[in-house]
């Protein structure tokens, strides 16, 4: 079981590498370049597909394509994980106000998670 995980795994890798290559169009038509540039479009594709193992992942397989620098791909991952955290931050805040907290507690994790990713990255 455990060599078929690996097996389905590296798989899914491969398939993701492949099809990284779809994306380089849309970062050339958005201009996305330099880290700042970098930094958003993965906040962005993080509070898209709300998640940002995703994002990170392309951003390594852009990385082994060439399309973006190290630079760049660390920017990329950083802001999928920064927009990850403001996706826990929304829907936290979104749980106190559907449930009528008003300390909002469930809000304070998605502050905690956005501020200590922010500080380490």
């Amino acid at each position: 079981m455990v060599l078929l995980a690996l097996f389905i795994f590296v798989v899914a890798l491969e398939l993701l590498k492949k099809g990284a290559g779809g994306i380089v169009p849309l970062l050339r038509l958005l201009d996305v370049s330099g880290v700042a540039g970098a930094t958003g479009f993965g906040w962005l594709m993080a509070c898209a597909v709300l998640s940002g193992s995703p994002v990170a992942a392309i951003a390594l397989t852009l990385l082994a394509a060439g399309t973006l620098s190290t630079t760049e791909s660390f920017a990329m991952i950083g802001g999928s994980r920064m927009g990850a955290a403001f996706v826990v931050l929304v829907i936290g805040l979104l749980d106190d106000l559907r449930h009528g907290r008003t300390e909002k507690r469930s809000a304070y994790i998605g502050v905690a998670a956005l501020v200590a990713t922010a500080v380490i990255y």
